[in-house]
C-alpha cells in the first residue's frame, strides 16, 4: 500500500515535492534515518534477522584526496567527488544482502556488479536494475562518478515518488 493512499485515508495531504524527495537522498551514512530510506528502497532484504549490511555502492576510501589523487580525477570535478552528499548519502549507498557485502569488500563499482552478477547467473541489467543502478554499466566506472549520481538520483527520486 503506497503511503500516500493511507495519508490521504487519515485526512492529510500527502504533497511530496522535488525538494523533499531531494532532502531524503541526500540523508547521509550515520543519519538515523538512513536505515529507514535504504528499507524502502530494498525491501526484499531480510530485516528481522538482520541479514543486510548499509554499504558506499562507490568505496569510501575512494573519496580521500590520495584516492582521487591516484585516480586522476579532474580538478574541476574534485569538489564534486570531494562533496559529502555525494558519496557519503543515500545517492551512493545501499543495502546489501550479508553475502553481497561480503563479496563487495573494498572492490570497485562496476568490477563488483561484473562479478556479482556473474556469481548469481544473472545479466548485468538485470543485477543493476534489481539494486537501483543505471542500466548502463559504464556509469559505474568511478571515472563517471557525476553521471552516476545523476542517473542514480533520478532512479531513486522516481521509486520514492511511487512510495509516496
Amino acid at each position: 500500500v503506497a503511503i500516500g493512499t493511507i495519508l490521504r485515508a487519515q485526512g492529510k495531504d500527502p504533497q511530496v515535492t522535488d525538494e523533499f524527495i531531494d532532502s531524503l537522498l541526500y540523508t547521509e551514512y550515520e543519519d538515523r534515518q538512513a536505515f529507514i530510506i535504504l528499507a524502502l528502497l530494498a525491501p526484499h532484504l531480510d530485516y528481522k534477522n538482520g541479514d543486510f549490511n548499509r554499504d558506499h555502492l562507490h568505496p569510501q576510501s575512494a573519496f580521500k584526496n590520495r584516492a582521487l589523487s591516484a585516480a586522476n580525477v579532474a580538478t574541476g570535478d574534485l569538489e564534486f567527488y570531494r562533496d559529502r552528499r555525494n558519496w557519503n548519502s543515500i545517492l551512493n549507498l545501499r543495502h546489501l544482502d550479508a553475502s553481497e557485502n561480503k563479496s563487495k569488500q573494498d572492490s570497485t563499482l562496476a568490477d563488483w556488479v561484473s562479478k556479482e552478477a556473474k556469481r548469481q547467473k544473472v545479466s548485468l541489467t538485470k543485477f543493476c536494475t534489481d539494486r537501483q543502478l543505471p542500466e548502463d554499466v559504464s556509469l559505474l566506472d568511478f571515472a563517471k562518478f557525476r553521471d552516476f549520481i545523476t542517473a542514480r538520483r533520478t532512479i531513486l527520486r522516481k521509486q520514492l515518488r511511487e512510495f509516496f
